[in-house]
């Protein structure tokens, strides 16, 4: 999750890296818990507490990125996306699933196997 305009957290990790890559770094350390990014410094990674974190009024700051669980992160309008194809997909299924034996019947009678 991002938050914007930030004055970054004391006891960071320092890392040389573009912007690009530091969401990757993070990503591929379990105990990364959040990162940020600044032209001067370049990729900065917490993995203990994230004492002394504070919004800044106006454009301030830094942009500040937190690992949450996937659950908290999935919109309600990707959920309700998700429960679409669920329900697509199972309507289609049963459809296809009951014109195949009937489909399947239809042949055999007409060639007079029934």
């Amino acid at each position: 999750m991002k938050v914007g305009f930030v004055k970054v957290p004391d006891f960071m990790q320092w890392m040389s890296g573009l912007e690009t890559e530091c969401e990757s770094l993070c990503l591929t350390n379990c105990s990364c818990l959040a990162y940020a990014y600044d032209p001067g410094i370049g990729c900065m990674f917490w993995s203990g507490d994230l004492i002394d974190l504070q919004m800044f009024p106006g454009n301030a700051g830094s942009d500040f990125y937190y690992r949450v669980a996937y659950t908290d992160a999935v919109t309600d309008k990707e959920k309700s996306n998700g429960r679409v194809v669920i329900i697509v997909s199972v309507v289609a299924s049963f459809v296809v699933a009951s014109i195949c034996p009937a489909f399947t019947w239809w042949t055999c009678k007409r060639k007079g196997w029934i």
